[in-house]
Protein backbone atom coordinates (compact mmCIF):
# COMPACT_ATOMS: atom_id res chain seq x y z
CA UNK A 1 0.00 0.00 0.00
CA UNK A 2 1.62 3.37 -1.22
CA UNK A 3 2.91 5.65 1.96
CA UNK A 4 2.37 2.16 4.24
CA UNK A 5 5.03 2.45 7.20
CA UNK A 6 4.73 -0.48 9.68
CA UNK A 7 6.89 1.89 12.43
CA UNK A 8 6.08 5.26 13.17
CA UNK A 9 7.93 7.53 15.29
CA UNK A 10 5.95 10.85 16.38
CA UNK A 11 7.86 13.98 18.55
CA UNK A 12 4.75 15.49 20.54
CA UNK A 13 4.15 19.33 20.84
CA UNK A 14 6.31 20.99 23.51
CA UNK A 15 6.60 24.70 24.61
CA UNK A 16 10.15 25.11 24.13
CA UNK A 17 11.07 27.50 21.98
CA UNK A 18 12.41 25.17 18.73
CA UNK A 19 9.38 22.85 18.54
CA UNK A 20 11.40 19.93 17.08
CA UNK A 21 13.57 19.20 19.74
CA UNK A 22 14.05 15.71 19.83
CA UNK A 23 15.99 14.02 22.59
CA UNK A 24 20.21 13.73 21.79
CA UNK A 25 20.22 10.31 21.16
CA UNK A 26 17.04 9.39 19.60
CA UNK A 27 18.54 9.12 15.98
CA UNK A 28 20.61 7.01 17.41
CA UNK A 29 17.75 4.69 18.78
CA UNK A 30 16.31 4.52 15.47
CA UNK A 31 19.08 3.65 13.47
CA UNK A 32 19.25 0.78 15.76
CA UNK A 33 15.35 -0.55 15.12
CA UNK A 34 15.93 -3.15 12.29
CA UNK A 35 12.76 -2.15 10.29
CA UNK A 36 12.23 1.01 8.62
CA UNK A 37 10.68 3.90 10.62
CA UNK A 38 9.53 7.21 9.56
CA UNK A 39 9.08 10.31 11.60
CA UNK A 40 6.73 12.79 12.24
CA UNK A 41 6.23 16.07 14.54
CA UNK A 42 2.92 16.21 16.12
CA UNK A 43 1.20 18.21 13.41
CA UNK A 44 3.10 16.19 10.63
CA UNK A 45 1.29 13.41 10.08
CA UNK A 46 -1.83 12.26 8.62
CA UNK A 47 -4.99 9.71 9.39
CA UNK A 48 -3.80 7.33 6.35
CA UNK A 49 -0.50 7.49 8.24
CA UNK A 50 -1.63 5.99 11.46
CA UNK A 51 -4.07 3.91 9.98
CA UNK A 52 -1.57 1.82 8.60
CA UNK A 53 0.99 1.92 11.03
CA UNK A 54 1.48 -1.03 13.77
CA UNK A 55 3.78 0.57 16.11
CA UNK A 56 4.40 4.37 16.94
CA UNK A 57 7.38 5.22 19.22
CA UNK A 58 7.09 9.10 21.13
CA UNK A 59 9.54 10.44 23.72
CA UNK A 60 8.64 11.79 26.37
CA UNK A 61 11.80 13.10 27.47
CA UNK A 62 11.43 16.22 29.13
CA UNK A 63 8.56 16.59 31.23
CA UNK A 64 7.55 19.52 29.18
CA UNK A 65 6.73 16.88 27.04
CA UNK A 66 3.52 15.61 29.43
CA UNK A 67 0.62 17.52 27.83
CA UNK A 68 1.47 17.29 24.42
CA UNK A 69 2.38 13.26 25.39
CA UNK A 70 -1.19 12.74 26.69
CA UNK A 71 -3.14 14.96 23.26
CA UNK A 72 -1.15 12.87 20.99
CA UNK A 73 -1.89 9.31 22.68
CA UNK A 74 -5.68 10.48 22.64
CA UNK A 75 -5.27 11.28 18.83
CA UNK A 76 -3.19 8.70 17.72
CA UNK A 77 -6.26 6.35 19.74
CA UNK A 78 -9.19 7.65 17.60
CA UNK A 79 -7.37 7.35 14.57
CA UNK A 80 -6.32 3.40 15.07
CA UNK A 81 -7.33 1.66 18.67
CA UNK A 82 -5.32 -1.12 17.44
CA UNK A 83 -2.13 0.84 17.47
CA UNK A 84 0.71 -0.08 20.00
CA UNK A 85 2.35 2.98 21.55
CA UNK A 86 5.54 2.90 23.02
CA UNK A 87 7.02 5.63 25.16
CA UNK A 88 10.95 6.04 26.38
CA UNK A 89 12.82 8.90 28.04
CA UNK A 90 13.76 10.43 31.24
CA UNK A 91 10.37 11.53 32.29
CA UNK A 92 8.71 8.42 30.81
CA UNK A 93 11.02 6.36 32.77
CA UNK A 94 10.35 8.14 36.16
CA UNK A 95 6.57 7.90 35.47
CA UNK A 96 6.82 4.29 34.02
CA UNK A 97 4.32 2.84 36.62
CA UNK A 98 1.40 5.55 35.81
CA UNK A 99 1.85 6.36 32.25
CA UNK A 100 0.46 3.11 31.04
CA UNK A 101 -2.68 3.27 32.67
CA UNK A 102 -3.37 6.93 32.68
CA UNK A 103 -2.06 7.89 29.23
CA UNK A 104 -3.08 4.90 27.66
CA UNK A 105 0.45 3.92 26.18
CA UNK A 106 1.10 0.08 25.74
CA UNK A 107 5.08 0.20 26.92
CA UNK A 108 7.35 2.31 28.97
CA UNK A 109 10.98 2.01 28.40
CA UNK A 110 12.81 2.66 31.56
CA UNK A 111 16.05 3.93 31.53
CA UNK A 112 18.34 3.26 28.48
CA UNK A 113 16.98 1.87 25.60
CA UNK A 114 19.30 0.93 23.28
CA UNK A 115 19.12 -2.69 23.72
CA UNK A 116 15.27 -2.93 24.79
CA UNK A 117 13.79 -0.98 22.16
CA UNK A 118 15.02 -2.40 19.13
CA UNK A 119 14.03 -6.02 20.49
CA UNK A 120 10.53 -4.85 21.89
CA UNK A 121 9.94 -4.05 18.45
CA UNK A 122 11.20 -7.24 17.24
CA UNK A 123 8.93 -9.06 19.24
CA UNK A 124 5.93 -7.29 18.37
CA UNK A 125 6.64 -7.85 14.65
CA UNK A 126 7.35 -11.12 14.78
CA UNK A 127 4.94 -12.19 17.39
CA UNK A 128 7.36 -13.22 19.79
CA UNK A 129 7.39 -13.07 23.79
CA UNK A 130 8.50 -10.31 24.80
CA UNK A 131 8.85 -11.36 28.49
CA UNK A 132 12.65 -11.62 28.73
CA UNK A 133 13.03 -7.84 27.32
CA UNK A 134 14.58 -6.03 30.52
CA UNK A 135 13.06 -2.61 31.50
CA UNK A 136 9.63 -2.91 30.13
CA UNK A 137 6.38 -1.38 32.19
CA UNK A 138 2.93 -2.32 30.70
CA UNK A 139 -0.73 -1.81 30.95
CA UNK A 140 -2.30 -4.44 33.71
CA UNK A 141 0.74 -4.20 35.68
CA UNK A 142 3.11 -5.60 33.32
CA UNK A 143 7.14 -5.26 34.08
CA UNK A 144 10.10 -6.97 33.63
CA UNK A 145 13.33 -6.98 35.51
CA UNK A 146 15.35 -3.31 35.06
CA UNK A 147 18.51 -5.48 34.15
CA UNK A 148 19.62 -3.67 31.39
CA UNK A 149 22.30 -0.58 31.85
CA UNK A 150 23.94 1.11 28.98
CA UNK A 151 28.02 0.42 28.88
CA UNK A 152 30.44 2.10 26.62
CA UNK A 153 30.72 -0.20 24.21
CA UNK A 154 27.42 -0.13 23.42
CA UNK A 155 27.53 3.92 23.41
CA UNK A 156 30.57 3.26 21.04
CA UNK A 157 28.39 1.74 18.65
CA UNK A 158 25.87 4.34 18.56
CA UNK A 159 25.25 6.36 15.66
CA UNK A 160 23.71 9.96 15.95
CA UNK A 161 23.61 11.63 12.93
CA UNK A 162 20.93 10.32 10.58
CA UNK A 163 17.92 12.01 10.45
CA UNK A 164 17.07 10.71 6.72
CA UNK A 165 13.88 8.43 8.90
CA UNK A 166 12.60 12.25 10.03
CA UNK A 167 12.01 14.38 6.49
CA UNK A 168 10.41 17.73 8.35
CA UNK A 169 13.21 17.43 10.96
CA UNK A 170 15.99 17.35 8.34
CA UNK A 171 14.53 20.20 6.94
CA UNK A 172 14.34 22.31 9.33
CA UNK A 173 18.01 21.64 10.10
CA UNK A 174 19.11 22.11 6.99
CA UNK A 175 16.97 25.73 7.21
CA UNK A 176 19.00 26.66 10.53
CA UNK A 177 22.40 25.36 9.27
CA UNK A 178 21.70 27.92 5.95
CA UNK A 179 21.17 30.65 7.67
CA UNK A 180 22.92 30.33 10.77
CA UNK A 181 26.57 29.62 11.00
CA UNK A 182 28.91 32.78 12.96
CA UNK A 183 26.05 32.57 16.43
CA UNK A 184 24.62 28.51 15.54
CA UNK A 185 22.07 28.28 17.54
CA UNK A 186 22.19 25.52 20.59
CA UNK A 187 20.35 23.01 18.49
CA UNK A 188 21.15 19.50 16.23
CA UNK A 189 23.89 18.24 15.63
CA UNK A 190 25.81 17.35 18.89
CA UNK A 191 29.00 16.22 19.97
CA UNK A 192 28.52 13.60 22.82
CA UNK A 193 31.44 12.49 24.84
CA UNK A 194 29.58 11.47 27.39
CA UNK A 195 26.00 10.16 28.80
CA UNK A 196 25.58 11.50 32.25
CA UNK A 197 28.30 13.94 33.34
CA UNK A 198 30.92 13.38 35.75
CA UNK A 199 29.73 16.48 37.44
CA UNK A 200 27.37 15.87 40.73
CA UNK A 201 25.53 18.91 40.44
CA UNK A 202 22.61 17.78 42.40
CA UNK A 203 19.78 19.85 40.65
CA UNK A 204 20.63 18.20 37.27
CA UNK A 205 19.30 15.08 35.90
CA UNK A 206 22.60 14.49 33.74
CA UNK A 207 24.95 14.39 37.21
CA UNK A 208 26.16 11.57 38.92
CA UNK A 209 23.49 10.99 41.48
CA UNK A 210 20.58 11.66 39.52
CA UNK A 211 22.48 9.21 36.61
CA UNK A 212 22.14 6.52 39.30
CA UNK A 213 18.40 7.39 40.32
CA UNK A 214 17.31 7.56 36.66
CA UNK A 215 19.43 5.10 34.48
CA UNK A 216 21.38 3.13 37.52
CA UNK A 217 24.70 3.47 36.39
CA UNK A 218 27.37 6.06 36.48
CA UNK A 219 28.40 8.55 33.81
CA UNK A 220 29.52 6.73 30.40
CA UNK A 221 32.51 8.18 28.29
CA UNK A 222 33.05 7.36 24.74
CA UNK A 223 35.68 6.59 23.09
CA UNK A 224 37.73 9.99 21.84
CA UNK A 225 38.65 8.12 18.50
CA UNK A 226 34.17 7.94 18.03
CA UNK A 227 33.89 11.51 18.81
CA UNK A 228 37.03 12.20 16.17
CA UNK A 229 35.07 9.99 13.50
CA UNK A 230 31.96 12.03 14.43
CA UNK A 231 32.88 15.55 13.42
CA UNK A 232 33.97 13.99 10.24
CA UNK A 233 30.70 12.34 10.06
CA UNK A 234 28.90 15.75 10.64
CA UNK A 235 31.16 17.54 8.06
CA UNK A 236 30.52 14.72 5.43
CA UNK A 237 26.49 14.65 5.53
CA UNK A 238 26.89 18.12 3.51
CA UNK A 239 24.02 19.89 5.57
CA UNK A 240 25.61 20.55 8.65
CA UNK A 241 27.80 24.30 9.21
CA UNK A 242 28.21 24.01 12.50
CA UNK A 243 28.25 21.53 15.91
CA UNK A 244 27.00 21.96 19.14
CA UNK A 245 28.74 21.18 22.47
CA UNK A 246 26.72 20.70 25.37
CA UNK A 247 28.52 18.25 26.74
CA UNK A 248 31.72 19.61 28.21
CA UNK A 249 34.83 17.33 27.24
CA UNK A 250 37.37 20.31 27.53
CA UNK A 251 36.84 20.92 31.04
CA UNK A 252 35.64 17.61 32.29
CA UNK A 253 37.98 14.82 30.63
CA UNK A 254 41.28 14.86 30.98
CA UNK A 255 43.63 16.75 28.08
CA UNK A 256 44.63 13.76 26.34
CA UNK A 257 40.87 12.99 25.12
CA UNK A 258 40.57 16.63 23.95
CA UNK A 259 43.43 16.73 21.78
CA UNK A 260 42.60 13.71 20.28
CA UNK A 261 38.96 14.83 19.38
CA UNK A 262 40.48 17.71 18.17
CA UNK A 263 43.62 16.12 16.15
CA UNK A 264 41.86 17.93 12.93
CA UNK A 265 40.72 21.23 11.66
CA UNK A 266 37.09 21.53 10.68
CA UNK A 267 34.88 23.67 7.99
CA UNK A 268 32.61 23.78 11.01
CA UNK A 269 31.09 26.70 13.01
CA UNK A 270 30.48 25.95 16.75
CA UNK A 271 28.67 26.30 19.84
CA UNK A 272 30.27 25.52 23.36
CA UNK A 273 29.16 25.42 26.35
CA UNK A 274 31.97 25.24 29.40
CA UNK A 275 30.63 23.43 32.64
CA UNK A 276 34.15 24.97 34.18
CA UNK A 277 37.02 26.62 33.19
CA UNK A 278 38.96 24.44 30.74
CA UNK A 279 42.96 24.74 30.43
CA UNK A 280 44.22 27.43 28.45
CA UNK A 281 45.96 25.29 25.95
CA UNK A 282 43.18 22.83 24.87
CA UNK A 283 41.14 26.37 24.86
CA UNK A 284 43.84 27.44 22.36
CA UNK A 285 43.23 24.68 20.26
CA UNK A 286 39.44 24.66 20.04
CA UNK A 287 39.72 27.72 18.87
CA UNK A 288 42.08 27.04 15.93
CA UNK A 289 40.16 23.59 14.67
CA UNK A 290 36.40 25.24 13.89
CA UNK A 291 35.85 28.46 12.15
CA UNK A 292 34.03 30.66 14.54
CA UNK A 293 31.15 30.57 16.78
CA UNK A 294 29.83 30.69 20.19
CA UNK A 295 31.05 30.55 23.26
CA UNK A 296 29.43 30.41 26.82
CA UNK A 297 31.75 30.33 29.75
CA UNK A 298 30.85 29.30 33.29
CA UNK A 299 31.81 31.74 35.55
CA UNK A 300 31.12 28.81 38.37
CA UNK A 301 32.45 25.30 38.57
CA UNK A 302 29.48 23.35 38.20
CA UNK A 303 27.96 24.86 35.27
CA UNK A 304 26.07 27.55 36.70
CA UNK A 305 24.81 25.26 39.43
CA UNK A 306 26.98 26.77 42.16
CA UNK A 307 28.86 29.21 44.55
CA UNK A 308 32.29 27.74 43.73
CA UNK A 309 33.31 30.35 41.54
CA UNK A 310 36.51 30.02 38.97
CA UNK A 311 39.90 32.05 39.40
CA UNK A 312 38.57 35.67 38.21
CA UNK A 313 41.45 36.13 36.81
CA UNK A 314 42.06 32.84 34.71
CA UNK A 315 38.38 33.46 33.85
CA UNK A 316 39.60 36.76 32.16
CA UNK A 317 42.75 35.64 30.37
CA UNK A 318 40.25 32.71 28.57
CA UNK A 319 37.70 35.15 27.54
CA UNK A 320 40.40 37.83 26.58
CA UNK A 321 41.94 34.71 24.83
CA UNK A 322 38.74 33.77 22.61
CA UNK A 323 37.92 37.37 22.16
CA UNK A 324 41.40 37.92 20.34
CA UNK A 325 40.49 35.17 17.90
CA UNK A 326 38.13 37.44 16.48
CA UNK A 327 36.05 34.91 15.24
CA UNK A 328 34.06 34.00 18.47
CA UNK A 329 31.72 35.67 20.87
CA UNK A 330 32.31 34.99 24.50
CA UNK A 331 29.46 35.17 26.83
CA UNK A 332 29.83 34.57 30.27
CA UNK A 333 26.56 32.45 31.87
CA UNK A 334 26.24 32.85 35.51
CA UNK A 335 23.26 32.26 38.20
CA UNK A 336 21.22 35.59 39.12
CA UNK A 337 20.65 34.78 42.74
CA UNK A 338 23.74 33.60 43.44
CA UNK A 339 25.48 37.13 41.54
CA UNK A 340 22.79 39.02 43.88
CA UNK A 341 23.78 37.01 47.45
CA UNK A 342 27.69 37.59 46.23
CA UNK A 343 27.64 40.98 44.22
CA UNK A 344 31.29 41.10 44.55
Amino acid sequence: MKGFSEIVYIHPQTPMFEPLTIPISLPALIQRIPYPVKGFSHKGFSNEDIKNAQIVIIDIHWYLSLSGAKILVETLREINRNLIIIAGGITASEYANILPEKFDIDYVIRGDAEYSLPRLIEAIIENTDISAIPNLVGKNGFSTPWKYVLNKEDLNLNEFYSIDFFPEFKQRISQLHKHNKGWPPQLFPYLIPFRGCPHTCEICAGGTTEQQKTFRRKAIVRSAERLQNDLQLIMGAGIYSYVNVLHDFLSLLPADYSQTVLKNKTNLFLSYEFASAPEFELLKLLLAQFRGGVLYFSMDKKHVTSEELNDTAEMIKLINLAKKDGRYTPILNYSLPYAEKNPE
